[in-house]
């Protein structure tokens, strides 16, 4: 099954939100202060929102870091 990421990209607030799935989120889970995961009831991760983009993101740790790559790229936010 491939996945069907969308990115929304606020220039204004600095941020980006990955969405992998339309359910319901029921937790989230910081990975550090500028990456946040959010989660179904089943711990399956639906989104990713992204925290002071301007200075890039990094990748690591990130769940679908190598499917993030490409789409980060295309709203010209640098990845590592």
């Amino acid at each position: 099954m491939k996945l069907q990421l969308q990115i929304d990209v606020d220039p204004e607030a600095d941020a980006a939100y990955v969405t992998i799935d339309d359910a319901a989120v029921t937790q989230t889970r910081e990975l550090d202060r500028y990456r946040i995961l959010d989660l179904d009831s089943a711990g399956r991760v639906v989104g990713i929102e992204l925290l002071r983009v301007s200075s890039g993101v990094s990748l690591e740790g990130l769940p679908f870091a190598k499917e993030l790559a490409p789409l980060l790229a295309t709203s010209n936010i640098t990845a590592w």
